[in-house]
């Protein structure tokens, strides 16, 4: 072996160095992104392969939390993850993703997750599709709503320091039902209250709104423009007036034609209220991919929509210590996954496992594209009718 991999250093010069193989990888220029995130850098989580003194590869993981049914876990967030274009096919990724897993493992972390540059990547390394996104766009000219909504509030413009004791716990509301909902730790609202130019991409700052009523704030959006066009980067509502109103606020900005939102949750019900629906402009891509470093513990530690028991083999070459047979006894109250020689209901790989856990996907449809065995009849509706959610899982947070 030519390269060695190791952690890296919290040290100037060492983490300089760290980021040139994400220059070369990504074709951007991390160097003004990097600096600013420092503080909260987890050197401790990153690790770096090394060629002749030279950095080829990176990969890093931010402490994170997420939200599955019933239940706040604790997941690795992976990021920064790259080999350069002169290292490929020499195992750098397999060996990486395979010594970070044993890190997450022996943390404590029985969830990863990762949004991914190339989707042909994760699923051999155990990653499953868990949430999806849809982008929109839409002309004004076709925003009226049918029924009509009138207001039982106001909107009003904050500034960025109102904006930062404000905004979290409104998002934290938001999301407290939602699978695949990642509470932002406070250095990222710092991050966002920065609003660095280099994050702009070309468009303005950053304009904060709220919707209060009653004395109370019950949804945010903030925005930004670029020629014609109004750019919805999140927009945030706890009640049905909170979110109809930030919308027709967004609709209703002056001397703007058109209005585009990316990352909507899938069961987003804007149109259902719009006059014409089919002017509203969608498109679905997944978002954030899920991997279950434990087993055992991830499966016990969310609640499930009808009771029920399930055995499951699950093939997983990278976490070895995922392989074997489970049963997991689970309903509403909690759940109990222990390892067990019993025949198997189902049998599937850890891509589909972290597909299907928060609810985003069946078990049937991957069933469907054979991806997973049903060895008892039943077993699929079984298992759908268990992992089902009320609410399609929904990542607002990108790390």
């Amino acid at each position: 072996m030519e390269w060695e991999m190791r952690p890296i250093e919290d040290d100037d010069d060492e983490y300089e160095a760290w980021t040139k193989p994400m220059v070369r990888a990504f074709g951007f220029d991390f160097s003004k992104e990097l600096p600013k995130t420092r503080g909260n850098f987890e050197f401790d989580r990153a690790l770096g392969v090394v060629d002749k003194g030279e950095f080829v590869a990176a990969t890093h993981a931010y402490s994170l939390e997420m939200r599955v049914p019933g239940n706040v876990l604790p997941m690795a967030g992976v990021s920064h993850v790259c080999v350069q274009a002169s290292h490929r096919r020499r195992g750098i990724m397999t060996a990486m993703t395979k010594r970070q897993f044993q890190d997450f493992y022996d943390r404590g972390d029985p969830i990863a997750g990762l949004g991914a540059s190339e989707s042909i990547i994760y699923g051999r390394l155990g990653y499953g599709i868990a949430t999806h996104r849809e982008n929109w766009t839409i002309a004004k000219e076709h925003t009226a709503f049918n029924p009509p909504i009138v207001s039982k509030g106001r909107t009003r413009y904050v500034d960025t320091s109102e904006m930062r004791n404000i905004f979290p716990e409104v998002y934290e509301r938001t999301g407290e039902d939602r699978p695949g909902w990642v509470p932002r730790p406070g250095y990222v609202w710092d991050f966002i209250a920065s609003d660095y130019d280099f994050r702009r991409h070309g468009c303005s700052a950053n304009y904060y709104v709220v919707y209060e009523e009653g004395g109370n704030v019950d949804g945010y959006v903030n925005y930004r423009t670029i020629g014609n066009t109004v750019r919805v980067i999140g927009l945030m509502a706890t009640t049905r007036h909170a979110y109809a109103s930030l919308w027709q606020f967004c609709f209703g900005i002056d001397l703007k034609s058109v209005i585009v939102a990316p990352n909507r949750p899938v069961d987003d019900p804007l149109m259902w209220m719009l006059a014409d629906p089919r002017r509203l402009q969608r498109s679905t891509e997944d978002s954030k991919w899920l991997r279950l470093v434990n087993a055992a513990v991830a499966l016990s530690s969310r609640r499930y929509s009808q009771g029920g028991s399930l055995v499951i083999e699950l093939r997983d070459a990278l976490c070895p210590w995922n392989e074997g047979r489970y049963e997991l006894d689970g309903g509403p109250d909690g759940a109990d996954c222990r390892v067990s020689s019993k025949s198997p209901d189902i049998v599937l790989r850890a891509s589909e496992l972290g597909a299907t856990y928060l609810g985003g996907v069946t078990f049937s449809t991957l069933a469907s594209a054979g991806r997973i065995e049903e060895c008892v009849h039943g077993a699929l509706e079984r298992a759908d009718a268990m992992f089902a959610n009320h609410l399609k899982p929904w990542c607002a947070m990108g790390w």
